[in-house]
């Protein structure tokens, strides 16, 4: 399977008139509890932009707004790009950024201090990790998004309509990594911190705390039989290979970004390219 065009392919069935579409990533780690129906509501209160989003913790523009905002302090200014070099790249500084959140605004729900209202963005990509939309707007181009949908999405798209798309900064959520920040990252046991704050959080529920149980138990029983499942035959339908070139098959499998980043990586190493 294609990556690109696989989620790609996910657009044509969310066109619906008088429907609110909430794409989430898969790596979100921690959503503020009342953070999707704040996302509705702000949905619904604005629809004069394309794309809305959550505040997210690990996303280069919503890192951006933190900092124009004085609510977090940078060693030194940071632009406001979707690829930048530290703020989406760098694993080291997404790792002190978890921490940060993980140490400073969890504890005593300080997050709320984060908030920062309305922020709306024209003309500039932005990573689409928790991003709603209307069918009806998406039903204009019958779901149909060409190439890399998050440039197409957050970009192009409403560049052509005439729209901007914004931020709500009262609503917050985390991302765990971009792809360069995951090697990273895997080794500051990020995921596990989160996992003990939110066992420890659902815990003093009952409902959620009986979900989090029944989770637990389905993943111990899954681990037991690895073996087993994995000598089972796959349902999916497994595609014939094509023969494609090495660029066709390079641009096609990954996005711009992916590209850009071994391109700054070979010039790092061989200045002269």
């Amino acid at each position: 399977m294609n990556g690109i065009k696989s989620i790609n392919a996910f657009y044509k069935s969310c066109i619906e008139e008088d429907t609110i579409y909430f794409k989430l990533d898969d790596d979100i780690v921690w959503i503020k509890p009342d953070a999707i129906e704040k996302m509705v509501r702000f949905r619904i209160d604005y629809p004069e932009y394309f794309l809305v989003s959550p505040l997210v913790i690990n996303n280069a523009l919503s890192t951006y707004i933190l900092e124009c905002t004085g609510k977090i302090k940078l060693s030194t200014y940071m632009n406001a790009r979707a690829d930048h070099d530290i703020i989406w790249e760098n694993g080291l500084f997404a790792a002190e950024l978890h921490h940060w959140f993980l140490t400073t605004q969890l504890p005593g729900k300080n997050y709320k201090k984060l908030y920062c209202g309305r922020r709306p963005v024209a003309m500039n990509r932005f990573s689409i990790n928790a991003v709603l939309w209307f069918g009806e707007v998406m039903k204009d181009i019958n779901g149909i998004v060409p190439g890399d949908d998050e440039e197409f999405l957050s970009s192009i798209f409403p560049t052509q309509l005439g729209m901007a798309n914004s931020f709500n900064g009262d609503a917050i959520i985390s991302h765990f990594a971009f792809f360069p920040q995951r090697e990273e990252l895997d080794k500051k046991n990020i995921l596990n911190r989160y996992g003990t704050y939110l066992h420890k959080e659902w815990s003093k529920d009952p409902i959620l705390g009986k979900i989090d149980d029944d989770i637990q138990s389905m993943m111990s029983s899954v681990s037991e039989r690895k073996e087993e499942i994995c000598k089972g035959k796959s349902p999916y339908k497994i595609a014939p290979k094509k023969t494609k070139s090495w660029r066709t098959f390079v641009y096609a499998t990954f996005p711009p970004e992916m590209l850009a980043f071994a391109l700054r990586i070979i010039q790092k190493k061989n200045p002269i390219f």
